[in-house]
């Protein structure tokens, strides 16, 4: 039976505008893998999905939204309301650095409860990153997929095959332990539970509802196997109409406990559908992990009754990172400046178009791929791998499906001068630079997650002027000292005429620059750390003087870092204000991505033409 709510749309509903001067609770539900030919509503009628197809018919469906192509990445954006790049995310980094505002955050400055239920994917290797971390009161579900599976030891994971099946599963920090049963039902339960718990409070709640399904592997519950025929096709049905099930309880849920006519609920998937076993993007081109259309655009739904007219089907162009405004000035409260989404409520108010353009990159040190969707929304450029350039024009092919870029060269080369300077830009890790003397010393803090080298793509280049040399010194000890300094995490100095660079166990030697010139020392590293394939675990480290590579060191299976990224990192000097650098040194740039060499080769240029050889004053 669909859930019964269609009294509490409709906007004079007395119940709703009682309601309409509180803050509305909020029910932010993400649906995995989810494409946008997996809902009824967007015009399929040969899957089975009530509950959603109604939940649209009460609130806004959106039919050209866009994420991400990827779980993780498009998670960064919801919770931070920013660019994944701007993280470190191409597409999985350590995690939201604990500087960040996130959306819990914001909302519990405006005193609401905030509570994640279900799938994490925003990194397990720090507590830093985990949900209680980045602003909920209480957890339930996983950090990460591969840890489903269990058993899991008193300290660390073990890694595996992911499992709907009597999953492994963690309350706040404490060690996961296996539940019995179906992870979906685990799951809503718990937030039916939830909802149970807060009958009759008056402090407005968040409720981030991620689930895990229709993500592989396709293991619906039995009841609802049973209905379909036992192929791929069938048993992916029916797992959609289990995730439909879900939603339809979690609505009646909403009802049972007084919440239905004051909670703003918010329907999404995170990325494109796979298409293994039906075309989950029809009308659109591409699948999950590809910037074709088909990937990255997804179904949306908002309901709010007395604030939302039902029955709204909104065409414009909107995005994920309009989740979080949204959400905030629902709630009555402040984002953090600068976010680039809008209030999904005033773009649909004012029918207001999109009049930027919108970024997607993904990738490593051997390959990336990236795209461009233009300012006027009329066209996409696509870079895959290094395969030729594709440029759709959506106008005449809305699905995305034919490759024009021959016949508009111009074009081509203006989205891809636009995407550079998007890169360049989104790279640049901003620190908090905190001067300690007239000779360069200071300290750098802020953004600990991506400040340090030993996870993912690093880069950090500055300045040095080592001492000139000194009648009757003929150690060279006047040019020793520390360059760049952080406990427990790397650490670069000068040992008179040799630099010593140590970063996550990797050490290298080079010689040091020439002494009394400004020279650049530039240090580019990559880390990649894969618990499911351990053959795939590798580091790279680069280290640069005056544009030339002096040492570099290919590692296999490196170890993790240690989870203590808070520590400041020092220029000049060790954190106790030893170990002076005897010279002057350049403020210095970091950047959250590995250079290669002919970017690299360049990027001690690039330093002295942002900051210059002198000292910052």
């Amino acid at each position: 039976m669909v859930f019964s709510l269609a009294s509490c749309s409709e906007a004079q509903n007395p119940g709703a505008a009682d309601a309409a001067s509180d803050p509305p609770n909020i029910l932010l539900i993400l649906i995995d893998d989810m494409g946008f030919n997996d809902l009824g509503a967007n015009g399929n009628p040969s899957v089975t999905t009530p509950h959603l197809d109604q939940l649209a018919a009460q609130g806004i469906r959106f039919t050209r939204n866009y994420t991400d192509s990827t779980c993780t990445v498009t998670r960064v954006g919801i919770l931070t309301g920013t660019e994944p790049a701007a993280r470190g995310f191409r597409p999985v980094k350590i995690g939201i650095s604990p500087e960040v505002v996130t959306l819990p955050e914001v909302l519990k400055r405006s005193g609401y409860s905030t509570h994640h239920i279900g799938k994490w994917h925003l990194g397990y290797a720090s507590e830093l990153a985990w949900p209680l971390a980045q602003g909920f009161d209480t957890f339930f579900g996983f950090l990460d997929q591969s840890l489903l599976a269990g058993p899991h030891p008193s300290s660390g994971f073990n890694f595996g095959r992911p499992t709907y099946h009597d999953p492994w599963l963690q309350k706040q920090n404490e060690r996961p332990v296996e539940y019995k049963g179906h992870l979906s039902e685990i799951l809503l339960n718990n937030a039916l539970e939830f909802l149970a718990s807060r009958r009759g409070e008056s402090t407005p709640w968040f409720l981030n509802y991620w689930t895990y399904a229709p993500h592989s592997p396709v293991q619906p519950a039995q009841k609802f196997a049973d209905r379909y025929d036992a192929t791929p096709e069938g048993r992916y049905r029916a797992f959609l109409e289990q995730v439909d099930d879900t939603v339809g309880q979690l609505m009646l849920g909403l009802e049972k406990n007084g919440f239905a006519d004051n909670t703003l609920v918010i329907v999404a998937s995170d990325n494109g559908g796979t298409n293994r076993q039906i075309d989950n993007n029809h009308p659109f081109y591409g699948e999950k992990a590809t910037f074709f259309e088909g990937g990255v655009r997804t179904p949306l739904i908002i309901r709010w009754p007395g604030h939302v007219d039902p029955g709204v089907v909104f065409d414009q162009v909107v995005t994920h990172f309009d989740y979080f405004p949204t959400i905030a000035a629902a709630a009555g409260a402040d984002s953090p400046g600068q976010l680039p989404g809008r209030d999904l409520l005033e773009v649909v108010k004012h029918n207001a178009g999109l009049e930027r353009n919108l970024y997607w990159e993904i990738g490593n040190p051997d390959s990336s791929s990236w795209s461009v969707l233009s300012r006027d929304q009329n066209w996409r450029l696509y870079q895959y791998i290094f395969g030729e350039l594709q440029l759709n024009d959506l106008r005449k092919r809305p699905q995305g499906d034919r490759n024009v870029a021959a016949a508009h060269p111009d074009i081509v080369a203006r989205l891809r001068d636009d995407y550079l300077a998007w890169h360049r830009e989104k790279r640049l890790v901003r620190l908090v630079y905190e001067p300690l003397s007239a000779n360069g010393r200071a300290r750098l803090s802020g953004d600990s997650l991506q400040r340090a080298p030993g996870y993912a793509g690093h880069t950090f280049a500055i300045a040095v002027t080592p001492a000139p040399d000194q009648a009757g010194d003929a150690s060279g000890a006047d040019s020793s000292g520390v360059i760049a300094f952080q406990r427990n995490q790397w650490q670069l100095r000068q040992r008179g005429a040799i630099l010593q660079l140590q970063v996550n166990g990797v050490s290298l030697e080079a010689p040091a620059p020439p002494r009394g010139e400004c020279s650049t020392v530039l240090v580019t590293s990559y880390f990649e750390y894969s618990p499911v394939f351990p053959q795939e675990r590798r580091a790279l480290v680069d280290l640069y003087v005056n544009g030339k590579i002096e040492a570099t060191a290919a590692v296999k299976d490196p170890r993790l870092p240690p989870d203590d990224y808070l520590n400041p990192t020092y220029i000049g000097q060790d954190e106790s204000g030893a170990d002076i650098y005897r010279g002057n040194l350049g403020r210095p740039v970091v950047l959250n991505e590995w250079l290669g060499p002919a970017e690299a080769e360049h990027g001690g240029s690039a330093v002295l033409k942002q900051h210059g050889c002198r000292p910052p004053t």
